[in-house]
């Protein structure tokens, strides 16, 4: 919940700093942000791996069910950041307005590859439902590498050569 408030704030403070042509301070609140989203995920993964058995626990009693939210939690742990870096990305490019490559990437990233991917390893290739679970991590931190290179890309394209 905290990356949320921090993205919210990141859009803000950028859409602010392009608005007036501090476009240096869009840059430094890119960085800024990532850098408290790293210092937020040091903190998070590890309650969230240790505390996923808990955590499912109040959701279901049933162990079949829990045993998979616990797995699922647990390799999501994986993409905690690249999600950090990924939405930080979004709300940048929001703030710059430049919202069609995010809901692209986000069509991309949340549909079509997903989709493919399992539906070649699960029902083609009969790979356990586990596997899923490997392809949404796989998936989330090849969009937050895509989303941060363009993302920077952008803001250097309207600093200009100078800045």
């Amino acid at each position: 919940m905290p990356a949320l408030g921090l993205n919210s704030a990141v859009m803000a403070i950028a859409g602010q700093n392009m608005g007036v042509g501090f476009y240096d301070r869009v840059a430094q609140t890119y960085r800024k942000g990532l850098l408290i989203g790293f210092l937020m995920a040091v903190v998070s993964i590890p309650v969230m791996y240790f505390l996923s058995p808990m955590a499912m626990g109040l959701f279901s009693d049933d162990s079949a069910i829990k045993n998979t939210g616990v797995t699922y939690l647990r390799i999501d742990t994986l993409a905690f950041y690249a999600y950090v870096v990924l939405f930080q990305s979004v709300a940048i490019l929001q703030a710059m307005q430049k919202p069609m490559f995010p809901m692209y990437l986000g069509i991309a990233r949340q549909l079509v590859v997903p989709a493919s991917i399992n539906y070649v390893l699960i029902v083609m290739w009969d790979y356990p439902m586990v596997s899923m679970f490997y392809t949404i991590v796989t998936v989330v931190i090849l969009s937050a590498i895509i989303a941060f290179f363009y993302t920077t890309r952008e803001i250097n394209r309207v600093k200009g050569p100078s800045s």
